[in-house]
């Protein structure tokens, strides 16, 4: 089984990172991973992954637009089918292989491209507070019945989202990033120690 991880790498350092660790996670077990770049210009990170993959074209790579280019995704039709095309050249849709949309812009790919044997998922890895804070919570609701599976960070977010949104199928997958604990055994412990955290709600 071959194992595609999308998502929209300009400008979203945090997503890439979870995207690197889950690949690099899977491919040390032994399964086959891409990573699929819905957009891979100036604003990807680069962190390194088994592969990488960029599916848009040179038209939209050369994108001058002042619109953002996540603005741009989530309204316009013309280059989500488009890109959504480009996937289904690149992908083929048997059960042999598993599709996990990391952010909204390339789950609204990953439904525009109407797979119907290979698993789709889109996994949300912000909290439901995150989603319903803009036009995440329609958006996304507007995605889970187009495809097998929707993911929340938590146990308690899938429950407000499945609330929200009843028939959508899914669950929860905490982020995979590794975070690196202190004990007080540690000599690191008994030094000034900085620890930044980020999104606070």
């Amino acid at each position: 089984m071959t194992l595609y991880l999308m998502h929209n790498a300009a400008g979203s350092g945090g997503v890439e990172k979870v995207v690197s660790d889950l690949a690099l996670g899977f491919a040390q077990a032994g399964e086959t991973v891409e990573v699929v770049h819905v957009w891979g210009g100036t604003g990807a990170t680069g962190t390194l992954t088994p592969r990488w993959v960029n599916w848009l074209s040179s038209r939209a790579a050369r994108h001058t637009s002042r619109m953002p280019l996540r603005r741009l995704i989530r309204s316009s039709p013309v280059l989500r089918r488009q890109l959504a095309r480009r996937l289904r050249q690149q992908v083929p849709d048997t059960p042999d292989n598993a599709i996990v949309a990391m952010d909204l812009e390339a789950g609204q790919v990953l439904a525009d491209a109407g797979f119907r044997r290979a698993p789709t998922v889109v996994q949300y890895h912000n909290s439901f507070r995150m989603l319903q804070s803009g036009n995440g919570l329609p958006l996304l609701a507007a995605l889970a019945p187009n495809v097998d599976a929707t993911l929340m960070l938590t146990d308690e977010d899938w429950g407000a989202f499945s609330s929200a949104v009843p028939e959508a199928k899914g669950g929860h997958m905490r982020n995979p990033t590794r975070l690196e604990v202190a004990t007080s055994s540690d000599p690191r412990a008994r030094e000034d120690l900085v620890i930044g955290l980020g999104r606070f709600e």
